[in-house]
Parts: C-alpha cells; structure tokens; sequence
C-alpha cells in the first residue's frame, strides 16, 4: 500500500511538470505592440486602398463593374468600348443545315461592328450615374447599355453566301410549276413546284440578319450565333402553283373545255332540225399540251355532210307538175346554198360560246322558205313552156293558173335579118326584183314598150303584162312569141305582182 501511494505521488508530481508556465509580464507587451503594429499596418493599407479606390473610382468604369457579362473594373470608357467591340467581333457566326456544321464566320469578318461613339456615350453615362464603390470587398455589378450594331454591307454579303456552305450532295435547282392535260379528269391540273436545294443568297442574308438581330436583342455578347439553314432559304421556282398568272391560265384552258361540252349546236331547216350535239363536239376537240384546238378537217367534214344533204340550189330538182308529171329540172338556180367557209367561222364561235344554239346555216343564198330539202313551201310561179301555161302557188294554196306566150324558138332580127333562138329558158330562177310601171327596151332587138308589171327572174327575160296581145296559149309562142319573156294577161300580171317579191321562186319546163 505505500508503494502504490508513492506511485500515484509520481505521477501527480510529473503532470506538473508539463503545465506551461505563466508569462511574464515583459513578453506579454512585447506581444501587444506587435498585435497593434499589425492593425496600424492594416488599417493603413485599407486606408491606402480606398483612397486609391476613390481615385480610380472618378476616373474610370469603377471597381466591381462589369458590363454585358464583360468585366470593365478600372478600366477607361475608351478602354471599356474596345474591350466590349472585340468581344462582339469574336462571336462566331455558325451555319448548320441538315444538323452539320456547314461554316463559321466572325462578326468582324462579317463586317460587323458596334457604333463606337455611341457605346462610348452609354458607357460614359453609365459610370457618371452609377453608385461609387464603398466597400472594400464589393460585390460584382453586371450592367446593360444601349447600343447600336452596324456593318459594312458589301463584307456582309459576301460572308453571307450559299456559295460558303458546302454540302455532301450537289445541290438541285427547284424545278417550275406547271400545266398538264390529265386524261382520266378530261381538265387540265397544275403539277406543283419542287424546291431545290440551291441557296439564294439575298434569303439566306436577310434570314441571318434576322436572327442575328434577335440574337443582340437577347444577348449582346455571345460566344456563338447558330444559323439554321433550311428551306426558308432555299432558292424558289421560278413559276409556283400560286402565282395568279398560272391559275389565270388554268381556268382558261379549263372554261375553253367545259365551253365545248356545253356547247350544242341546232341546225334549223324550216321545222326539220340537225342537231350537233356534245359528243360529235367532243371527238373535235384536240389536246396539245396547253393547246386547245378543234379538228377543223372533221367540221369541214361535218359542214359538207349538212350540204349534201340540204342545199338545193345548183343540183338537179325533181319537180312534180300541176298535171301530176314527175320533171328533173336540170338549170336550177333557185334555192339554198351554205356558205361552207362563213358556217365554219360561225360555228367555231358558237362552240366557243358555250352555250346552246338554234339557228339556219349561214348560206351563200337562201330560198323563199323550206321545210327540209321543200324549198318551195311558201309558193312559186310555174311555166308549162310546152303547154303554154301557168301556174301561181302560195302557201300550198293555187291562186291562179293562165294561158301564157314565151319566147318564140325561131325569131328574126329586124336590125340584122339574122334568125336567132328566142325560146324561154327552162330551169329553176328566184325573181330578181319587181317593178310597177317599167319600161322595156333593147338596143339588140330595137324595141322599146311600156308594160305595168315586170318580175324579171333571168338573163332579161322575166315575167309581165302583154296589153298589146288580145289571145294566150296555144301555139301562138311558135310564130308570134316573145323575144324570151312570159306574156301575161294584164289582170294575171296583176295577180301575180301582188304574191311575188325577189327571191320567189319560178320554174320553167318542157
């Protein structure tokens, strides 16, 4: 037990003697001029620092001042401006078409800058309304300004290029818009444009610029402008489906059709009609490419058919007489002609019109009336030469019928004694004119005489009152004739002048 007490004695006795001893009061006032040595030091320098602060302060941007991300802290207007004008020339203006990256330009190489005497303005504004700094360890400041962009335009252009953009593939050129006759539809369709790849550079400038100045607008400075290239730039067709020139066109072509299958045609012969409906129409109508045209050899084709079958002048007429006998008029010069070339011109207008049409042909002469190829409906004189008679027709209805005298087949010519034919000519005539009084005379024959009616229907000879004849009929024509004329009984002359007009018909026959 004394032992371990002798023990524990030790080791108090050693603890001690490990307890730092007390300063003396000497070195601790060593230590306290030091410690306020230090703050002098201190103070002194913070002093220094911010009268030198306050210095720089009223001399330049100022301290903890940065301006569109760029620290300007200390640095002059002029200084500020540079630095902030290199740093927006150094954005890098990148073109990605088709998600590469195609070309890189610089805003300075892209004759961009910014109006230097204007920024300068801002910034001098800036730091002469801006708060000083105040404390020594200040917090950053990031201001904004005004500003202006400006650029060189010849540079701009010729950075802004599509020849700069280079590409995998050759770049196509956008092929037109165009017309097309679709078959299946009978109408013509605009096939579409396709747009090409080629750039047109005054899009792809003015795309740029566009987003450039968005750009500016969120962030002055940035390190890089992505321009999407795309379609928006891509050069147009030269002819698009919604140019109104092309569309103007379209429904041309298109009405011209849908005019010949409206189009019908009604050929009127009295109450006999022709008509020409849209199917022949249609198998006339021919398709060029954007050429519409009619075939004009199958509506010649057409036209012809129609005189074939209802001309009647100048083709043999077969005439059945008032005693019932069946006579071929061969000299006909009575009746209806078409004018193939005036039907023609007409009926291209009427096609191309649209609409439908009744009306006769356009004839070279037309009759007194007709019903079909019946040209003699509305009446006619007829001259038995042979029996010496005539008849007067009107609207189906006889009006009177009379002994007549015609020229003489065998006469002489006082003026010369020369035996001369001066038989009537046979055929069928339209009269000529009327007249009431005439007087007839010839220097051939050396007559002149006085008559009351005169219906001349050819070659002279004609129709009119004989007062100077007390006898009609028979063969009196033989020996006694006239020189061509029809000799009339003044009260038939009469009759007869009161139904006929030019253009009625005469026949005459043997």
């Amino acid at each position: 037990m004394a032992e371990r007490s002798r023990d524990r004695r030790n080791r108090s006795r050693n603890r001690r003697e490990y307890v730092p001893e007390k300063k003396s009061g000497k070195a601790g006032k060593k230590i306290a001029i030091g410690l306020g040595v230090l703050v002098l030091v201190a103070a002194a320098g913070a002093g220094g620092y911010c009268a030198y602060d306050r210095i720089m302060d009223g001399k330049t941007m100022g301290c903890k001042i940065s301006v569109y991300g760029v620290n300007v802290s200390w640095m002059s207007v002029e200084d500020a401006a540079a630095k902030l004008e290199e740093k927006f020339q150094d954005t890098m203006v990148e073109f990605d078409e088709n998600g590469k990256d195609e070309y890189n330009v610089s805003l300075k190489d892209a004759g961009y800058s910014l109006d230097m005497e204007s920024l300068k303005s801002e910034l001098q504004r800036l730091k002469d309304n801006r708060e000083p700094c105040k404390i020594l360890f200040e917090e950053e400041k990031n201001y904004t300004v005004p500003y202006q962009v400006q650029w060189n335009d010849d540079q701009m252009k010729a950075a802004f290029v599509g020849a700069h953009l280079t590409s995998d593939q050759a770049r196509s050129a956008s092929t037109d818009a165009y017309i097309t006759y679709n078959e299946s539809t009978k109408r013509y369709e605009i096939v579409p444009s396709v747009l090409g790849t080629e750039i047109d550079d005054a899009k792809l400038q003015n795309q740029t610029q566009e987003q450039l100045n968005n750009s500016f607008s969120e962030d002055l400075l940035k390190s890089k402008v992505v321009i999407n290239v795309d379609e928006k730039v891509y050069r147009d067709a030269a002819v698009t489906e919604d140019q109104t020139d092309l569309n103007n066109h379209l429904s041309e072509l298109n009405g011209k059709l849908e005019s010949y299958e409206n189009a019908e045609v009604t050929y009127e012969f009295g109450s006999v009609t022709e008509v020409l409906d849209s199917a022949i129409i249609q198998s006339w109508v021919q398709v060029d490419n954007e050429n519409i045209t009619l075939d004009e050899s199958a509506m010649r084709d057409y036209i012809s058919g129609l005189s074939a079958q209802y001309n009647t002048q100048y083709v043999p007429r077969n005439f059945t007489t008032s005693k019932g006998n069946q006579v071929v008029i061969e000299n006909n010069e009575y009746g209806y002609w078409i004018d193939e070339d005036g039907e023609y011109e007409q009926l291209v207008k009427d096609l191309e019109g649209g609409q439908p049409v009744s009306r006769e042909p356009v004839y070279t002469t037309a009759g007194n009336g007709r019903e079909g190829n019946d040209d003699l409906v509305n009446g006619y004189v007829e001259v038995d030469l042979t029996g010496q008679h005539l008849w007067l027709y009107s609207e189906g209805q006889q009006i009177l019928d009379s002994d007549v005298v015609t020229g003489q087949p065998v006469g002489v010519n006082k003026k010369t004694g020369e035996q001369e034919d001066w038989s009537t000519y046979e055929g069928s005539y339209p009269i000529a004119y009327t007249e009431h009084p005439a007087t007839l005379s010839s220097d051939i024959y050396g007559y002149e005489v006085a008559v009351q009616y005169w219906m001349p229907f050819v070659y002279g000879q004609g129709l009119h009152d004989a007062s100077w004849r007390s006898a009609f009929g028979g063969n009196i024509y033989q020996t006694d004739g006239s020189h061509g004329c029809v000799n009339l009984p003044p009260q038939v002359a009469a009759t007869i002048y009161e139904y006929v007009d030019a253009g009625f018909p005469i026949i005459l026959y043997k």
